[in-house]
């Protein structure tokens, strides 16, 4: 590493180092029980399309109209506490207070079933009304996982870094990003020992969660992460139009960067929820409850994390050989090789995991 990164930005690259561990983490761990979660439910993979559609996707622009505006009034580091400390919230609301009157706030089951009779083509749109806890759930994992893990710490990244830094950091985070997420495969496998997985859960993210927040207040209080937020705060959007107060929101609070990643990560979800509904689909034959799908996806996570930290040291070789854009061009078509090969071998791998 000292060869890598200058002496004088090792304490730098540790704490963002830190942090993209513990953001791998939760993101692995909070998508573990998202799709536990769903997928246990009675032809749950066949909810999961119409839940990205209908729920997640109008939800991700709510809350990216809130992010803006938070992150133009109160600067990125409370942004970022403010995102994650409310969906903590949400995860202990729904563990210990929705999950225990499943039931009593719930579709009843026999009505439900009546509702399917009448409207067979509505039949999915029941099922997400009957069990809209789990639906809520898996919304608000994927939502938080995104900005948490991608918007959130690439931002935070993005401000702490000089010019010229990033080339330096920026593969070796990546490198331990994939090193984190290999070792979620452990606390997930706990998770599915359990016989109360969501307790196991709030006793894995609500202490990653907060973690993270104070390694945030650390890095602004070392490296000013709001300091360009104080210089243009005073900047008064009164006496315009609507049309102009929501560009000068979006020309104010989102860098062409941050905008370009989070084209890339909206596209990136939408190839990647046409894989996992075919994927998980299969999953769920053979993995029916909650902790045989956490069983899996531990096995899943210790695989992909291991691909990836092998992706990631190629990835350094390359950058030093290639350019950046190079590097970029052909992840798509890695990607999506890498998605047919898989696929190959899917059957299989089930069989390996059962």
């Amino acid at each position: 590493v000292n060869k890598i990164i200058d002496n004088k930005n090792i304490h730098k690259f540790i704490c963002i180092s830190v942090l993209s561990v513990l953001s791998a983490l939760s993101f692995n761990i909070a998508v573990s029980m998202r799709e536990a979660i769903i997928l246990s439910i009675a032809n749950g993979a066949s909810f999961i399309p119409f839940v990205k559609s209908y729920i997640t996707l109008p939800c991700t622009f709510l809350v990216g109209a809130c992010y803006l505006l938070l992150n133009r009034r109160i600067g990125s580091v409370l942004t970022y506490t403010t995102i994650n400390t409310f969906f903590l919230a949400y995860f202990v609301i729904f563990s210990l207070f929705i999950v225990p009157n499943y039931d009593s706030l719930t579709l009843n089951a026999d009505t439900a079933e009546q509702w399917r009779q009448l409207y067979p083509n509505l039949r999915h749109f029941v099922g997400l009304i009957e069990h809209w806890p789990s639906a809520l759930f898996h919304v608000c994992a994927e939502i938080w996982s995104i900005y948490i893990f991608i918007i959130l710490f690439w931002q935070v990244a993005n401000e702490s870094m000089q010019p010229g830094e990033a080339t330096q950091f920026y593969p070796l985070v990546t490198f331990l990003i994939s090193f984190g997420t290999t070792l979620a495969a452990y606390p997930i496998q706990k998770m599915s020992q359990s016989q109360t997985p969501l307790l196991s859960l709030l006793t894995l993210i609500l202490p990653l969660g907060l973690l993270m927040n104070l390694l945030v207040l650390y890095i602004n209080r070392n490296w000013a992460l709001d300091a360009k937020y104080s210089k243009s705060s005073g900047v008064q959007l009164a006496e315009q139009s609507l049309l102009k107060k929501i560009k000068a929101l979006f020309s104010q609070s989102l860098s062409q960067e941050v905008l370009s990643l989070s084209i890339c990560v909206f596209s990136f979800n939408f190839l990647i929820s046409l894989f996992e509904s075919c994927f998980w689909t299969r999953v769920s034959m053979t993995h029916p409850s909650q902790q045989s799908l956490l069983d899996f996806y531990s096995f899943y996570t210790l695989l992909k994390g291991g691909i990836s930290m092998l992706c990631s040291v190629i990835n350094i070789y390359l950058l030093k050989v290639v350019s950046w854009n190079f590097v970029i061009c052909i992840s798509p078509l890695v990607a999506v090789t890498a998605i047919h090969i898989f696929f190959l071998f899917l059957p299989h791998l089930i069989v390996l995991v059962k």
